[in-house]
């Protein structure tokens, strides 16, 4: 459990750097895996993450692929290493993959 937790705030800390309120996200404790709302300028998940992948090489799974009310959403996987999770931060923040 330490070992995703450590991963969790890592993403947290990243992805709120790059404008996802994660302040009102509230993910659950210890857990491998990260829900995240997609930015307003997407129309849905599945453009969100094709994009991400295209340009960025990144992937992440659409929030559908887990039923109808999984769209606006993109889970993550939280079991990378600490550094392969830093460069997916990077590689978003350079690539202007931010929640605006």
């Amino acid at each position: 459990n330490g070992v995703y937790e450590k991963a969790q705030q890592q993403a947290v800390e990243g992805f709120k750097a790059l404008g996802w309120p994660m302040d009102s996200i509230n993910p659950p404790r210890a857990t491998f895996y990260l829900w995240l709302p997609i930015p307003p300028r997407y129309t849905s998940c599945e453009q969100f993450t094709n994009e991400l992948l295209e340009v960025s090489g990144i992937v992440a799974v659409p929030g559908t692929a887990f039923g109808r009310y999984g769209e606006g959403y993109i889970r993550l996987s939280l079991v990378t290493p600490e550094h392969e999770l830093a460069e997916v931060i990077r590689r978003m923040g350079e690539d202007g993959f931010r929640f605006e």
